[in-house]
């Protein structure tokens, strides 16, 4: 097997670390952030727009990976100097409930990707 030490110049990646939800069910986290913002239910939403919005009314945060997989949550990093990991977990999870319903399931996500 060839290590190469050096810089790859043709080569990049992506992740994240995040603790919060996967989302499962595309279409009732739309009817539920229209709910949450006051909006009328549409079909023809913007479904990144207005999950953005509706997440940071509770401080979270919403990724998606090539438009497949969808995540709310906060990153780990964002984690404040006097918190335990135990009351950043409570904060998050309460907060994805509120956005997503009680089905949502809070644990630690990592993605990485390479390009």
């Amino acid at each position: 097997m060839k290590i190469r030490n050096g810089f790859v110049s043709n080569s990049s990646t992506s992740s994240f670390c995040i603790y919060g939800a996967y989302i499962k069910d595309k279409e009732a986290l739309v009817k539920r952030c229209q709910k949450i913002l006051n909006e009328e239910e549409e079909e023809d939403v913007d479904f990144y727009g207005i999950v953005e919005e509706a997440a940071g009314k509770f401080g979270l945060g919403f990724w998606s990976i090539s438009g497949e997989s969808y995540y709310v949550g906060n990153s780990w990093c964002n984690i404040k100097d006097d918190q335990t990991g135990k009351q950043f977990k409570e904060e998050i999870a309460k907060a994805v409930k509120e956005l997503v319903g009680d089905e949502a399931k809070c644990e630690t996500h990592q993605e990485a990707w390479y390009n």
